[in-house]
């Protein structure tokens, strides 16, 4: 898996990574290491998120607070107000 994640990351160019904890650094380090850059929200407010969210975001990391690690890909085509499964 840590392979498939450095393979995505590097045709990544922005990256935001949502939560707190140790897992946070792992993932940064990861996306850092792969030539993506990376903006970091520990506990945004909506509005924060929505303002976070530009079109340049391409993958959105969410670190739970369980430790789950849950992953958003679809080249947000959503924050553009277009469903994933129909073309903006």
């Amino acid at each position: 898996m840590a392979e498939q994640t450095r393979e995505d990351a590097n045709s990544l160019r922005l990256v935001l990574v949502i939560g707190e904890g140790p897992l946070v650094e792992v993932v940064r380090r990861a996306l850092d290491d792969a030539g993506a850059e990376v903006r970091h929200l520990a506990a945004p407010m909506d509005s924060e998120t929505r303002e976070a969210m530009s079109s340049d975001v391409e993958a959105v990391w969410v670190i739970c607070p369980d430790g789950r690690l849950e992953t958003v890909a679809e080249h947000l085509q959503t924050a553009a107000g277009a469903s994933p499964s129909r073309p903006a």
